[in-house]
C-alpha cells in the first residue's frame, strides 16, 4: 500500500486493509460500546433472533444475540466488536438455541 494511500485509509478506520485486525488498543472504545449496550433494551420483536458472526480479530466463530449494530465477541479473552455477521436467523419459539 502506498504511503499516502494509508495515512488516507488510517484517517477513519482502525482495521488493516488485507485481514481486518485491528490495529490499535480498542479497549476502550469496546469499553463505551458495552456501556452503550448495557444502556439500551433490545426490542421485544428480536428476541429471538440470532446472528452468526466471525469475529476479525480472533478468528473465532459464534452465535450471539441479535443486536441493529456492533456484535461483541463472546470469548472472554477476546470481547472485540470487531466483528461481521455471516448470518441472522430468527428461531421459533421454544425451538433449541443454535449452536456454532
Amino acid at each position: 500500500m502506498h504511503d499516502e494511500c494509508y495515512k488516507r485509509y488510517r484517517k477513519d478506520r482502525y482495521t488493516c486493509p488485507i485481514c481486518n485486525k485491528s490495529m490499535d488498543d480498542m479497549s476502550e472504545y469496546f469499553s463505551r460500546l458495552d456501556q452503550a449496550a448495557n444502556a439500551s433494551q433490545m426490542d421485544a420483536m428480536f428476541a429471538n433472533t440470532r446472528s452468526r458472526i466471525l469475529c476479525n480479530d480472533c478468528g473465532s466463530k459464534s452465535i450471539v444475540q441479535y443486536r441493529l449494530m456492533h456484535h461483541k465477541c463472546p470469548r472472554r479473552a477476546c470481547g472485540s466488536y470487531n466483528t461481521r455477521v455471516v448470518e441472522t436467523m430468527v428461531l421459533r419459539p421454544g425451538a433449541p438455541e443454535p449452536t456454532s
